[in-house]
């Protein structure tokens, strides 16, 4: 997945980026950024991880990527019922995002974290204020993921906040760019 991602990133990784992660995602753009680093490519200049713990804690929750398909199915609709329900009560639409949802969760329920250098550059790390599943602490785990600033910050909603506070999301997304991007010309600027 990783390899695949990368690959086809290389062509735009000429500009200066960050990189936004939600829930799975999170996961994704880790370790899409670590092979990034790998790679001696050009890295983002931020990470916006969004509603999941840091990649180096044990999950909490029981993995149900292994249960049969009406479980898997049931326990979705106990987590997101009221996010996913139209997809999941629709025959036609759980045929199509059933696999989908299905292959997210077992690539997450079998992810394993291996320790690296943390990043050199910025992380802020968003959650919804009543996501029931992740802690405080949790989500200022990733600040071990970086050498240099970390914020953590949460948004009215639940795991979906990103859908529930949408402007608000993204306009501290785009706070935390542009405070990046100041502190690195202010940097340049002082180095020259």
């Amino acid at each position: 997945l990783i390899g695949g991602i990368v690959e086809a990133l290389i062509p735009f990784l000429d500009k200066p980026y960050a990189v936004f992660g939600h829930s799975f995602g999170t996961l994704g753009g880790f370790e899409t950024i670590r092979e990034i680093r790998r790679r001696g490519l050009r890295q983002p200049f931020l990470f916006v991880p969004a509603g999941r713990q840091a990649p180096h804690l044990k999950e909490k929750k029981p993995p149900i990527s292994s249960l049969p398909k009406a479980q898997f199915i049931e326990e979705l609709h106990k987590d997101y019922g009221d996010h996913i329900g139209h997809v999941l009560d629709s025959p036609e639409l759980r045929e199509v995002f059933i696999p989908q949802i299905h292959a997210d969760y077992a690539l997450s329920e079998t992810y394993k974290h291996r320790a690296e250098a943390p990043f050199d550059f910025p992380i802020a790390a968003f959650a919804g204020e009543s996501e029931k599943d992740l802690e405080a602490n949790e989500l200022d785990a990733w600040s071990v993921h970086t050498s240099r600033h970390f914020q953590s910050r949460r948004f009215p909603g639940d795991h979906f906040f990103i859908r529930e506070s949408q402007g608000l999301v993204v306009e501290a997304i785009k706070q935390a760019i542009f405070t990046v991007r100041r502190e690195q010309a202010v940097r340049s600027h002082l180095l020259a």
